[in-house]
């Protein structure tokens, strides 16, 4: 074969490679390299800071983003004290991001300006009332409220006795919890229904700074430090709630027994319920996977921080304990009317927490229709409430909220909560024997 004819006959081949998928392969890679190059131009490696603004204030926290070997998706994490909350998915575009947390159906929507990332927080609360905040997070600051720090005036460690005051004049009881370290804090607040979660901040000079955002809580408190030691300040929670807040240290500080705050309404010698699954199917607490049982059952929302804290140790408690006669079943409380709706979040709960248990979706989250939905017990109070009942279908214990691992009181939580099982599993055993 002539030596033009050859030459020719290797040019089409290389067209018709080409053709057939050689060259998109190539033009795949670079598209790959160019969407990876938009992902870390837009989400830098490293401390981010960003600003909630909430009723004239500015709300701040800490953000970090990496990116982990072997993974095209950068790793996105809220820093919320001792917390690190994952964003589960991250989306970007050619000069947006989006940050979503399904979980608890927030998210932040920003766009790419002057190296920042500016745009609208949306949560979805309550009757699924959409709030939206502006939200601008800065690359490169490792800091929460102040870059520079002063020396505090005060050391705010130990326990406090708190009363916070509502617009309307009602007040209810707290006791913070906080631990200084130079001018940095770290701490919470409990209250009669369950604890404020982790919160971090500064003094400043004779001020107490705190902040939270975990998924779903938009919290800051300030407060004065007063000269006789006492502090006296507010707490905004979201776009539109503003409550005012006074402390005295007190060591022996403690609030109302959860135990007694929901219980059974007089006459009422049983607690039963019957409400679908997912799947739409009716499950009862008389149907024999119950029957001589001890049963726990956690009323929840899949919105709810606090919540999430009681499921992170329910749900593996619930695989290692599950052959010892015990069974679980949580009734949801979705800020969503629509039954489709509610399910498909419950599911996003079930994989988010890695929940076996049977999930049952009982109403909305609004209080007085739980309350309604369960006329047995004198009142809802608090998301989680959790209800202990003994093998004889008696109801053993009632507990109104949780604390949780921002407090000092949650290894006495886990403890008390597997020494009523327990007791009453011993109460099962000799009733078997007798």
């Amino acid at each position: 074969m002539p030596v033009q004819k050859r030459l020719l006959s290797i040019l089409l081949s290389l067209l018709w490679l080409a053709a057939c998928g050689e060259a998109p392969q190539e033009n795949g890679e670079a598209r790959q390299a160019e969407d990876a190059g938009t992902t870390e131009r837009l989400l830098q490696a490293g401390a981010w800071r960003g600003e909630i603004e909430i009723q004239g204030e500015k709300l701040p926290f800490q953000m970090e983003v990496a990116y982990p070997a072997k993974r095209r998706e950068p790793r996105v994490e809220f820093i919320n004290g001792e917390e690190r909350v994952p964003v589960e998915e991250v989306h970007v575009g050619k000069d947006q991001v989006a940050l979503v947390l399904p979980a608890f159906n927030t998210r932040m929507d920003l766009r790419f300006k002057d190296r920042k990332l500016s745009g609208i927080l949306t949560k979805i609360n309550e009757g699924a009332i959409e709030q939206k905040m502006p939200v601008t997070l800065t690359p490169g600051e490792n800091y929460r409220f102040f870059e520079m720090h002063e020396p505090p005036k005060m050391n705010v460690s130990g326990r406090w006795r708190v009363m916070f005051h509502e617009p309307d004049g009602a007040n209810y009881p707290a006791v913070g919890e906080f631990e200084q370290r130079g001018s940095e804090v770290t701490g919470t607040f409990l209250t009669p229904t369950s604890d404020y979660r982790y919160l971090s901040g500064a003094v400043r000079g004779n001020r107490l700074y705190l902040s939270a955002w975990d998924g779903f809580h938009v919290f800051l408190f300030e407060a004065e430090i007063q000269e006789d030691g006492g502090l006296s300040g507010d707490f905004w929670s979201g776009p539109s709630w503003h409550e005012t807040w006074d402390a005295r240290r007190d060591p022996e500080a403690e609030l109302p027994d959860m135990d007694k705050q929901t219980y059974l309404r007089p006459g009422v010698k049983r607690f039963d319920f019957t409400f679908p699954n997912q799947q739409g199917e009716k499950v009862s607490l008389s149907d024999p996977r119950f029957e001589n049982k001890v049963v726990i059952v956690q009323l929840a929302g899949s919105w709810c921080p606090n919540c999430a804290d009681e499921t992170r140790f329910l749900a593996p408690w619930f695989r290692e304990n599950r052959d010892r006669g015990v069974e679980v079943v949580a009734l949801m409380f979705e800020h969503f009317g629509d039954f489709d709706k509610a399910a498909e979040q419950v599911r996003i709960w079930r994989r988010t927490y890695d929940v076996e248990y049977p999930t049952l979706i009982a109403g909305t989250s609004d209080k007085q229709e739980a309350s309604a939905q369960l006329p047995q017990l004198n009142a809802f109070l608090a998301f989680p409430t959790t209800i202990f009942i003994a093998p004889d279908g008696r109801v053993a214990r009632i507990q109104t909220g949780f604390n949780g691992p921002a407090t000092d009181r949650y290894q006495a939580e886990i403890e008390k909560f597997n020494a009523t099982v327990d007791a009453l599993l011993a109460e099962r055993k000799q009733e078997d024997r007798n």
